[in-house]
């Protein structure tokens, strides 16, 4: 086989792993913000283990290093080619680096060569079940450290258990979705038997009113009438059970989805001085629906369009929802005045992978629409992307809330 065909079969090969790998990652529908409350005691511990100042949990994404440090601090981002653990990820064992200051790959880094910056570095990869690496736990210090096997063989526990509440998490999650659609039928099923039951009480009610000979009827009204009075209580406790938390656990309104876009990708956008906007429709802010996937496909979205807007440029995300049908529609409209895609790539998106430079010179990893045009498909919407070189990108997608 030539030289030139083995490459072209292995970096396919390549994309096509990490495309597994990201679409791993995003079927855990993770939002960022919360997640350092829940995976705090993690890297407490995996420092204390260590003998290091701190210790970092990393979920890195296509072009995102999500954070949780033992700093008390909210979710922490970082551009993935400014990681150490995008290495990592490629191990199957651990990646130790003694001296992070004398290596080409990370002298040059800021948390390496300003003064009190890390010189070793510790990483483990977090591995599901099925094989994939989505992310590390990592230990750094600011001076040469050494770490024994025992320590390193306990890291890798951690990392384990890390995997484990996370797939948990995942599992929680698609049972409390599950239980909201059970709900919607409770309720319907609940309004449905309501009717006879009315007529039951009622008819009841105004034949023990009515002069009749007890001892010909009245028992048999009295067993209709507790019995149809015990549906009554059977119906309403099931009606009145407490569903707020399911529903707010599992749903969003325009408003408070505009505002996790922002505490999770402004800080990113600033970092090139982008102007970043996310704005909704105030007439249908306070509607709910599901927040299934909304994160990670608009993300994504914003994600691609940071990458390829330049410094002081601009990134309009509006959001509404259109209700004038009977079936409503869940709108989504992500622009920036950056460099653009070319045609070829907009009519591949959905069928192949491709990779390009961003506008610092980025490392593209080219699957991130190819992503979202999966998990829009998955709800049953739809996406489209006009483009033009020099111009920008707007991409809009609809989807049903019903």
């Amino acid at each position: 086989m030539p030289v030139e065909v083995m490459l072209n079969t292995e970096n396919m090969n390549a994309e096509l792993r990490e495309y597994q790998r990201i679409k791993k990652l995003s079927e855990f529908d993770l939002d960022y913000t919360d997640l350092h409350e829940y995976l705090k005691n993690y890297v407490e511990l995996a420092a204390k283990i260590a003998g290091t100042p701190i210790s970092i949990i990393n979920l890195i994404d296509n072009l995102i290093q999500w954070s949780v440090s033992t700093k008390n601090s909210p979710i922490e981002q970082r551009p993935r080619e400014e990681s150490a653990c995008t290495y990592t990820i490629e191990t199957e064992d651990y990646l130790e680096i003694p001296r992070m200051d004398l290596e080409s790959r990370f002298k040059n880094k800021p948390y390496v060569k300003t003064e009190g910056g890390f010189k070793y570095y510790l990483g483990i990869p977090l591995t599901l079940n099925s094989g994939e690496n989505i992310g590390s736990i990592c230990v750094l210090n600011t001076k040469e450290t050494s770490i024994s096997n025992d320590t390193i063989y306990h890291l890798k526990l951690i990392a384990g258990e890390i995997v484990q509440k996370l797939e948990m998490k995942k599992k929680i999650r698609d049972l409390d979705f599950s239980l909201v659609e059970a709900v919607k039928i409770k309720n319907q099923v609940a309004h449905d038997i309501r009717g006879p039951i009315n007529g039951i009480v009622g008819l009841s009610e105004m034949m023990k009113n009515k002069e009749i000979p007890e001892d010909e009827l009245i028992p048999y009204i009295e067993l209709i009438h507790n019995s149809g009075k015990g549906l009554m209580e059977l119906t309403s406790d099931i009606l009145d059970l407490d569903i707020e938390r399911q529903l707010n656990s599992t749903t969003y309104n325009l408003e408070e989805l505009g505002d996790h876009l922002l505490r999770l990708y402004k800080p990113g956008a600033d970092l090139k001085n982008i102007n970043l906007q996310v704005k909704h429709d105030s007439a249908t802010a306070r509607q709910r629906f599901s927040k299934k996937k909304l994160l990670s496909i608009i993300g994504n979205l914003i994600s691609n369009a940071i990458k390829f807007t330049g410094e002081a440029g601009t990134i309009k995300v509006l959001l509404d929802i259109d209700d004038k049908q009977q079936n409503k529609l869940l709108l989504i409209s992500v622009s920036d005045n950056g460099k653009g895609l070319p045609h070829s790539i907009i009519d591949i998106i959905s069928n192949e992978c491709r990779s390009t430079l961003g506008t610092l010179g980025e490392k593209g990893f080219g699957l991130g629409l190819k992503l979202v045009d999966e998990m829009v498909s998955s709800r049953n919407g739809k996406m489209k992307i006009t483009s033009a070189r020099s111009l920008g990108t707007e991409i809009n997608i609809s989807i049903p809330l019903n």
